[in-house]
């Protein structure tokens, strides 16, 4: 587990495949894994809810090969930027139920721009903490606002969205992701 992301990993440009875990997110760890030339397949687990939108810039060396990306985060507040992952073809997403409440349909805007996009899974963590289940978003209201984000996309009828959700009552040292409100 690491701070964030670490300003070493930049130096190791034969990186093809990634598994990353950090406390928090930030524009410039982002930037700096985008300029790995041969990363096709990146996994990041975020332990803390990001705190600004990531933008995911566009442009020939912004992740120029990444095919697959799994990210774990309390909520994945991203913007994509027209040109951004080029290659990617399946996007992962472990979130927990209140991150899809807190950021909304908004949550990744531009995915328009993911052109080689076929498959968006998304496994939401819902109503856990202080040994009880707390009530949470559906699968049905996390399919449709996937979709939302998705219906700008010139293929967004091909794309598979498959959601899993499950209920995890766990007991406060257990959480898989921290929260601003200490919950």
């Amino acid at each position: 587990m690491f701070p964030q992301v670490p300003s070493w990993i930049g130096q190791h440009h034969k990186l093809s495949k990634l598994t990353l875990s950090a406390d928090i997110l930030k524009q410039d760890g982002v930037d700096l894994l985008a300029q790995l030339p041969n990363l096709y397949h990146l996994e990041m687990n975020i332990r803390k809810p990001l705190k600004e939108r990531i933008l995911v810039r566009g442009g020939s060396t912004a992740f120029p090969v990444l095919r697959y990306l799994q990210l774990s985060c309390f909520g994945p507040w991203l913007r994509f930027e027209a040109g951004s992952m080029p290659n990617l073809r399946a996007l992962k997403l472990n979130q927990h139920g209140r991150g899809l409440e807190r950021y909304g349909p908004s949550m990744l805007e531009g995915m328009a721009h993911l052109l080689r996009l076929k498959q968006v899974h998304v496994v939401i963590a819902n109503g856990f903490g202080n040994g009880a289940a707390r009530p949470g978003v559906t699968a049905a209201d996390a399919e449709a606002a996937y979709r939302k984000a998705l219906s700008t996309h010139p293929g967004h009828q091909s794309i598979e969205i498959n959601v899993t959700l499950f209920c995890l009552v766990l007991t406060p040292p257990a959480f898989l992701y921290d929260s601003d409100d200490g919950q």
